[in-house]
């Protein structure tokens, strides 16, 4: 069943089956024998009912086929998920991810007042030099990860030291919090900090919140708990933080036969 599928596989859609790459050692060998074992996968399944369903009659099998994303995948462009075989998500490195919090936020991560990658490190976190190093490492690194997480819970309190907290914020910041004894009696009401939440996680994470949704929920239930015992700006920092370390922010969609430059 799964040897008929593969044939027809090949005729209908112009091209061969994929097959593993022999070099385990190669930069995208785990995103191209993801590719090959979700279509091996795929075969298995037409191909049993294939037997099994449709009693070997071929137009069954065919039909499955053609309705498959692998099919209408043809139509698409080149970026399309199906037409390359694996859509795979990866973690930024480092100055990648500092590339990405410019565009967004305005402001590269800072330590001891210079960038925090020619100032006190002097490694490639998986990063190019445009000389030797002409590939981006995108494999996951403890070392890496850690950058990143340094990052998120430093950039906060950067953003808030360069008055970046108004244009994210522009509905519950308020320039006096920045007195960290918050001896004043502004407070941001719910609704302000609710809109700024929804706001911040679209900007930040590509995703609108509507009022009922889980995340906001538990985010505003965040902010809340540390704001009653903590403050407005420490409730902010924190939820920014949270945010900066999200799964959607820190990784990104690679794309086989995409361009190799990110960010």
């Amino acid at each position: 069943g799964k040897g008929i599928a593969g044939i027809i596989f090949e005729q209908l859609l112009g091209r061969s089956l994929k097959a593993p790459i022999a070099d385990v050692n190669a930069p995208d060998y785990a995103i191209h024998f993801t590719a090959y074992r979700h279509e091996q996968l795929f075969l298995e399944e037409v191909g049993e009912r294939f037997l099994n369903e449709h009693q070997g009659d071929i137009r069954g099998l065919i039909k499955d086929i053609i309705k498959s994303p692998y099919f209408r995948a043809i139509a698409a462009d080149g970026n399309d998920i199906m037409s390359t075989g694996v859509n795979a998500s990866f973690m930024l490195g480092p100055e990648t991810m500092n590339t990405k919090n410019k565009r967004i936020l305005g402001m590269e991560w800072i330590r001891d007042g210079a960038n925090g990658f020619t100032s006190e490190f002097k490694l490639l976190y998986g990063g190019i030099n445009s000389t030797t190093v002409l590939t981006r490492q995108r494999t996951a690194t403890a070392l890496s990860a850690n950058v990143i997480t340094t990052m998120a819970l430093q950039l906060p309190q950067q953003l808030l030291d360069g008055d970046k907290l108004d244009d994210l914020l522009p509905n519950s910041w308020d320039s006096s919090w920045e007195d960290e004894n918050l001896e004043n009696d502004v407070e941001p009401t719910d609704e302000s900090v609710r809109s700024d939440i929804q706001h911040v996680m679209a900007r930040l994470l590509g995703e609108y919140c509507d009022e009922d949704a889980v995340e906001l929920e538990e985010t505003m239930a965040l902010f809340t708990e540390i704001k009653e015992s903590e403050g407005a700006q420490i409730a902010w920092k924190a939820v920014l933080s949270l945010l900066l370390m999200d799964y959607n922010y820190t990784h990104s969609d690679l794309v086989l036969g995409q361009d190799d430059g990110v960010l």
